[in-house]
């Protein structure tokens, strides 16, 4: 547990490199996300125009299993990047409970130092 200052100072600083590296991480993410969901469309599309079926769905089922790959891919760097995110609230969470803590220590000094404000 945080005793003083300082080591409260040390945490904040800590968890705002964090945060940081976790915005790094969120925007490399997105990036990565929206690639491989662009690169997924753009072959299903062209797989779906080059599909020999008589009916809709051969020709929608041959694209799929053409490119399920890349839809792979895309499903699991959209879930990365969705953890990214959650770890990037989970940062700023953190700094707010330390807000919060600090705040109820100052609330605590100002009452420990004028006494209750209390005027019949």
């Amino acid at each position: 547990m945080m005793q003083t200052a300082q080591d409260i100072w040390r945490e904040l600083i800590r968890l705002s490199t964090e945060i940081d590296k976790a915005l790094d991480e969120v925007r490399a993410r997105c990036v990565e996300a929206a690639s491989l969901d662009v690169e997924h469309k753009q072959a299903a599309a062209t797989a779906y125009l080059s599909a020999d079926g008589s009916t809709v769905r051969e020709r929608e089922a041959q694209a799929t299993l053409a490119v399920g790959h890349l839809a792979l891919r895309a499903k699991v760097a959209a879930a990365l990047e969705k953890s990214a995110t959650e770890a990037l609230r989970s940062r700023r969470q953190q700094i707010s409970a330390i807000q919060s803590m600090l705040a109820a220590q100052r609330a605590e000094a100002e009452f420990s130092r004028t006494g209750p404000q209390f005027t019949p």
